[in-house]
């Protein structure tokens, strides 16, 4: 429910209509991610703590656009990338026990 980036600004590249709204090149928008989070279409019970949500027999996270921690676009966030540096580079330090 609370992802690592709430919201992102993005410019659009191609004129493009959303829910009846055209939208110009290079028109700026602010997507903001914590939205889908909240909605009972996409997530059962959606103001609930449900770990369950995320096992393969539900998969609601795999919805396009319902959950997106690290957001969206072409250029990945740079907290994804940390993050699996840090943990590549601890599982390699950790002693086998």
């Amino acid at each position: 429910m609370y992802p690592a980036i709430p919201w992102q600004i993005r410019t659009v590249m191609n004129r493009c209509t959303i829910a009846e709204h055209e939208l110009p090149s290079p028109t700026r928008i602010l997507s903001c991610h914590t939205a889908t989070h909240y909605m009972g279409d996409l997530f059962m019970d959606p103001l609930r703590f449900d770990i369950d949500r995320y096992l393969p027999e539900r998969q609601e996270h795999l919805t396009p656009s319902a959950y997106v921690p690290y957001g969206l676009g072409r250029i990945p966030v740079w907290g994804i990338t940390g993050s699996i540096f840090k943990w590549q580079s601890i599982c390699r330090l950790s002693p086998i026990m």
